[in-house]
């Protein structure tokens, strides 16, 4: 028999996981969801869609890439990935790898923290677009990023609770800072929104392949946090507290009078 003690300390165990395991942040760095071409060896851009959440990135007539990890997180389709490797004639890459961070002072420096992916909102050029990022699971306190915008009026980031009312948003400024066309050396900045209660939506809009954003991280203020924990619980961490406060009421109910 469990004693009473162990019974108690499962159910608190299990409690416990549960609140850590919703709690730890997500980050996405969009790199590892494109292929190269065999023949070119160029990495084709390719649609997030349901890569975070179990599914696959797609490409641009709608075939599977590659398989992601089930983070409980969605992209509309107009939400595109694309990666800074080159192909071996050096062609093919949509900005350098070496990218200038812009920091809190105001100076910058090259970072390879950012990796080699990045997203972008895809549309008619020139024109206003934008993309939502969909959290069924929902996350709370905070979202962060890096980003790159270089045309007015820049982009914005809008959170969005789980009754569809906007919780934060966030407003850039362009930044000219570059050198060469398509962001291949644009400076990035960092970004965070704070927010009470749990948010489940998030709309980026801007000028359409223009702006950059990586490093998406939900709920931390830091889009360079390691987590990488699902939003929601694995059903085996649901199973463990049902058995431990089940354990635990059986317990119970044998020690008291009849």
């Amino acid at each position: 028999m469990i004693s009473m003690k162990k019974t108690l300390a499962l159910a608190v165990l299990a409690a416990a996981c549960m609140s850590t395991y919703a709690a730890d942040p997500v980050r996405l760095k969009f790199e590892g969801l494109t292929v190269p071409d065999a023949a070119s060896g160029v990495r084709g851009d390719v649609r997030v869609d349901e890569f975070y959440n179990g599914g696959t990135s797609y490409d641009e007539v709608g075939t599977p890439v590659v398989s992601g990890p089930a983070l409980g997180v969605s992209f509309e389709s107009t939400a595109i990935v694309t990666e800074s490797f080159n192909s071996a004639n050096g062609n093919g890459a949509s900005f350098s790898k070496g990218r200038r961070l812009l920091l809190a002072g105001g100076s910058a420096v090259e970072s390879d923290e950012l990796g080699t992916g990045a997203l972008y909102a895809t549309g008619d050029p020139g024109g206003l677009t934008s993309f939502a990022m969909s959290v069924p699971g929902g996350f709370n306190d905070a979202l962060s990023f890096f980003y790159s915008t270089t045309q007015s009026p820049g982009f914005s980031v809008s959170i969005f609770s789980d009754a569809g009312t906007q919780t934060a948003s966030f407003t850039s400024t362009p930044n000219k800072v570059c050198v060469g066309a398509f962001n291949n050396r644009c400076e990035w900045t960092e970004a965070s929104l704070t927010f009470v209660g749990l948010a489940t939506r998030v709309v980026f809009s801007g000028i359409a392949l223009d702006f950059l954003v990586d490093n998406i991280t939900l709920g931390s203020t830091n889009p360079r946090d390691t987590g990488t924990t699902p939003v929601v619980p694995e059903p085996s961490t649901y199973a463990m507290l049902v058995f431990g406060l089940g354990a635990l009421g059986l317990r119970l109910r044998r020690r008291l009078p009849r």
